[in-house]
């Protein structure tokens, strides 16, 4: 639920950053094509391959072969327990309806190539 955009899909990327990994130092960002290595010597960071926005730049939130699908599945479940967590069940099922209609709608252009894939049926 708090990795769900209010007016979309749920965001692909949040990033700790700081030592402490702490909530309010988290940070919405970006697909990205590779990775860093941390070197623990001297906390520096060494790039390993490819780094930062992917080719579909921009893109922040996921489709269904991104993980929506089973984002949504589990928003959905949670909304039919019988205790509820931070978040009341109508506040769980109205977030699932909002992302499948969302993503449904949109499914192409928050895919990395744009195109139909067997995995987004």
């Amino acid at each position: 639920m708090r990795v769900k955009n209010p007016r979309g899909s749920f965001y692909r990327n949040v990033s700790g950053l700081g030592a402490g990994k702490k909530p309010e130092d988290s940070r919405i960002t970006p697909a990205t094509t590779g990775f860093w290595i941390k070197m623990k010597t001297n906390n520096s960071s060494v790039p390993a391959g490819q780094s930062g926005p992917g080719p579909y730049s921009g893109k922040y939130e996921v489709g269904y072969r991104e993980g929506g699908e089973i984002s949504i599945a589990s928003v959905a479940m949670a909304s039919q327990l019988k205790q509820s967590g931070d978040f009341n069940s109508e506040t769980y099922q109205k977030s699932a309806e909002d992302a499948f209609q969302f993503i449904d709608s949109n499914n192409f252009a928050l895919a990395y190539d744009g195109k139909n894939n067997i995995v987004d049926d």
